[in-house]
C-alpha cells in the first residue's frame, strides 16, 4: 500500500516531542490534538496521503486541507486526523509513521487516547493509564505517577504504532484516559493533556475543554459515529482471537 508522508515545510529540530492524536475511543486523541494546535498556535507542516484514504478533504478558514496532517513548532511535532483511519491502513500506516518518527530522533513519542469504562458518567476525574515501548518510556510513566497497565489487550492504530516504536527502539508511551466508548469525551482529553503538562511542561490550558464540553460533543458527533463504525470493523475479528486469559 502506497502511503506518502509529505513535509510541506521541512521539519528539522533536535529531539522533538512527538504527539499523535488519531480518532479512537471517545475521540480523546483527536480532541486533545486539536486543542494543542489551538492553544500553542502551531503551524501545519505536512500531510499524509494514500490512494486508500477516503476521498475526503476538509476546509478550515477558507483553506483546503488534508484530513490527516502534521503540525510543528520549534520543539514539538503533532500528527492528527479528522477522519477515522481505515482499518486496512492500520498496519502500513503504523510502520510508515514509526520509520518517520525514528528519522526525527524524538525524545519521546506520546500517543493520546482513551480507554473505555462502563461507568464513565459516575467518574468526575478520569484517571490516566499508560503503556510503554521500552524501559526509558516506562521510567517516564513511573516518574510522572501514571498508572501503568499491567494486564490488558490493546486494539487499534495507536497500539500498532506503539508496537512499531518498540521494535524500532523509539521511546514511546500510550496515554489513555478513562473515557466513554462511543461518545466524544472532552473531559478525558483534558485529563490526558494535564498528564502532558506535568510530564513535559507544556502549560496547556484545558479549562476550555471542560467549559465547552457539550459544544465539542455536538461538533464531533459525526466523526464519533464514523469512528465507532470503523472500530467495530477492526475489533470484531480481534475479539475472536482474544487470548483466553482476557475473555
Amino acid at each position: 500500500m502506497d502511503i506518502e508522508i509529505v513535509e510541506t515545510t521541512p521539519i528539522k529540530m533536535n529531539e522533538p516531542l512527538i504527539l499523535s492524536g488519531l480518532p479512537e475511543v471517545g475521540l480523546v486523541g483527536s480532541i486533545a490534538a486539536m486543542h494543542v494546535v489551538e492553544e500553542l498556535n502551531i503551524r501545519e507542516v505536512g500531510f499524509i496521503e494514500s490512494e486508500y484514504m477516503p476521498p475526503v478533504s476538509v476546509v478550515h478558514n477558507k483553506k483546503l486541507l488534508s484530513p490527516l496532517r502534521m503540525y510543528a513548532d520549534s520543539s514539538l511535532i503533532l500528527v492528527l486526523s479528522e477522519i477515522p483511519v481505515p482499518p486496512s491502513m492500520y498496519y502500513p500506516l503504523s510502520k510508515k509513521l514509526a520509520m518517520w518518527y525514528k528519522k526525527k530522533n524524538p525524545r519521546m513519542v506520546v500517543l493520546l487516547g482513551g480507554i473505555a469504562v462502563p461507568n464513565r458518567e459516575e467518574i468526575e476525574k478520569p484517571k490516566v493509564v499508560g503503556v510503554a515501548s521500552d524501559e526509558e518510556a516506562l521510567r517516564f510513566l513511573e516518574k510522572n505517577n501514571v498508572e501503568i497497565l499491567e494486564e490488558g489487550f490493546l486494539v487499534g492504530i495507536h497500539s500498532l504504532i506503539l508496537k512499531e516504536c518498540s521494535k524500532g527502539g523509539i521511546p514511546a508511551v500510550y496515554l489513555m484516559a478513562e473515557s466513554h466508548y462511543g461518545i466524544p469525551d472532552p473531559g478525558a482529553a483534558a485529563k490526558v493533556l494535564e498528564t502532558l503538562n506535568e510530564g513535559f511542561g507544556l502549560n496547556l490550558d484545558v479549562k476550555k475543554l471542560i467549559e465547552k464540553d457539550e459544544e465539542i460533543r455536538v461538533m464531533a458527533r459525526d466523526l464519533m459515529r464514523r469512528t465507532t463504525e470503523s472500530m467495530r470493523v477492526m475489533s470484531k475479528p480481534q475479539e475472536e482471537d482474544l487470548p483466553v486469559m482476557y475473555r
